[in-house]
């Protein structure tokens, strides 16, 4: 499903002057490249409400999206960026104004990668498809490296090769003969909270928001997955893309734990199942080693992965590919989009509403089934502390449970040889007070996010099969960083305006759930059960490759 595009020079002409337009593994009717006679574009592209854009542009309503594109650009220049709303990457070169343009949507769904070189540039969807140029060097960039081995992804421009590059999201490049420029085109901001007179109105929008943000993301390939779990982000999106398909069937991916009781959520699955219309598929993933795999996972990533858990998304991959799927839905990052709401209590104790700051946590502790005292230490008091002493406190409560704290792995002549510390306070957002609001909205627009849609978008790509993210929709993002407290955490209900805007779609079971489940005890039984061996073998064996940047000593202990 990726689409790489390498615009390079020909003779000994400059870059710029006369570049050759190639094209590798095209999938699909809404990727691959469009020319006249003064554009070429290489694009990987889905789009929302393609038809108002071809009304805008004069153009059939089944033109397909790569088309609307180049006559978008055609009609506002590097400019329509900001007017495509959707997921896309792309490249193009005009040969009138004698630049080449490229863009990345704004959440980061598709990737690209990038290469300037003084005679050429290349881009594409994935780091190999830039590789693959011979005159692509292939160095390593160390601060990269650091940055992976410390489970640091802020950086959004860095990758494994000093001579490739990541474009951010809601990013325009510019190269031109004044040289390479980025401009931001999109930046989130809290906005005024949507004219809602009661929390029915409030449910009413965002229900009306989430089916569109839905049903936008099942326009095209056939047939249709949902990845389901018995959280309220996987089971909302398929409950929702069950009623849009009506008679069409929805195959279902779910990981169950049958040996591990307390991360299994089959009967939270099987309430959803039961309304019927689904063709589910289930993957044990107690059985699943996470390390046997990885070979593979690397092969197709080209680079190492950042998750330890992603063999579980990898399995879910494998088998969505053996039923034939290839559009498959994710529930990827409600969380984050909608927020617990918790982030509100310390801004209450700030504006001196104390009594409804310890209402909300009295309530958290009744849902919870934990004492209130230690929710007023972890959600009151200390997210109202300095950072610095933020740290401290949980350097001494893990010091006071008698473990032993690693902060790094990495050897501290090789940090300071590639000024590692300069680089991470670089990516330091600041320590000043944020509202909520604002945090919400930082949150929205932080690394992870990129780091997570490239390990997915490559995943998928080896299995044929390209993920959508209804959570990741602008005009759904855009109304709930907007939201009042009260529709983020009312009466020790987190993320309320969901549960009672997908009233009818969700399961009750689900819909008013107070916890989750967590799969950290799942890998660390995986890791034991089925990879004991294979870790000793590891850390006791050749560990030259490493050796540059890791503590050797501290690694094996």
């Amino acid at each position: 499903t990726a689409v790489a595009a390498a615009l390079t020079a020909r003779g000994d002409v400059s870059w710029w002057e006369r570049p050759a337009l190639l094209l590798a593994g095209a999938g699909g009717a809404e990727s691959g490249v469009r020319t006249t006679t003064d554009l070429a574009l290489a694009a990987d592209i889905r789009l929302d409400e393609p038809e108002a854009l071809a009304r805008s542009l004069s153009l059939p309503l089944d033109a397909d999206d790569a088309t609307l594109l180049l006559h978008a650009y055609q009609r506002w220049g590097p400019e329509c960026v900001a007017r495509l709303d959707g997921d896309f990457a792309f490249a193009l070169w005009d040969a009138r104004e004698q630049r080449i343009v490229a863009a990345r949507d704004r959440f980061g769904v598709r990737p690209l990668y990038y290469h300037v070189g003084p005679e050429r540039f290349v881009a594409g969807t994935t780091p190999a498809s830039v590789l693959a140029h011979p005159a692509v060097r292939r160095d390593r960039d160390e601060v990269r490296i650091a940055l992976h081995l410390e489970g640091i992804v802020e950086e959004r421009e860095r990758t494994f090769w000093r001579a490739i590059r990541r474009l951010p999201p809601a990013h325009l490049l510019i190269a031109d003969r004044d040289g390479v420029r980025l401009v931001r085109y999109w930046e989130l901001a809290p906005a005024n909270a949507p004219p809602c007179r009661s929390d029915a109105e409030y449910a009413e929008a965002f229900r009306e928001r989430f089916v569109a943000a839905v049903r936008r993301r099942l326009r095209g390939e056939r047939p249709v997955g949902s990845l389901l779990s018995g959280g309220l982000d996987s089971a909302g999106i398929t409950c929702v893309a069950r009623a849009i398909l009506g008679d069409e069937p929805l195959h279902t991916l779910s990981l169950v734990f049958p040996a591990i009781p307390a991360c299994d959520e089959s009967g939270y699955i099987a309430t959803v199942h039961r309304r019927g219309g689904f063709r589910p598929h289930f993957v044990d993933g107690a059985a699943l080693s996470p390390l046997a795999a990885l070979g593979e996972i690397v092969a197709a990533q080209g680079e190492p992965p950042f998750s330890i858990n992603h063999y579980f998304h990898w399995r879910l991959y494998a088998v969505a590919a053996e039923a034939g799927v290839r559009l498959l839905l994710e529930g990827t990052d409600g969380d984050t989009t909608l927020s617990h709401g918790t982030e509100f209590l310390p801004y209450l104790v700030r504006e001196g509403r104390w009594q409804d700051a310890l209402d909300e946590v009295r309530s958290l502790a009744r849902r919870f089934g934990v004492p209130a005292t230690r929710l007023v230490r972890t959600l009151l008091l200390k997210p109202l502390l300095p950072p610095a002493m933020q740290r401290a406190w949980s350097w001494l409560r893990t010091r006071n449970r008698g473990g032993q704290r690693i902060d790094t792995l990495l050897r501290p002549d090789f940090a300071r040889r590639i000024g590692l510390e300069e680089c991470v306070a670089a990516l330091d957002g600041g320590n000043g007070y944020r509202s909520p609001w604002h945090e919400h909205c930082q949150a929205l627009q932080s690394g992870w996010f990129p780091a997570v849609l490239e390990l997915h978008d490559r995943a998928t790509a080896a299995f044929g099969i390209e993920s959508r993210y209804p959570f990741l929709d602008r005009e759904l993002i855009e109304f709930c960083v907007a939201l009042p407290r009260e529709q983020r955490l009312q009466w020790g209900w987190s993320r309320f305006v969901m549960r009672r805007g997908l009233d009818g779609f969700l399961p009750p079971e689900i819909q008013w759930r107070p916890d989750k489940t967590h799969l950290g005890g799942a890998l660390m039984h995986s890791l034991s059960h089925h990879d004991g061996e294979r870790l000793r073998a590891l850390t006791q064996g050749d560990l030259d490759p490493v050796a540059p940047y890791v503590d050797l000593a501290l690694l094996r202990a």
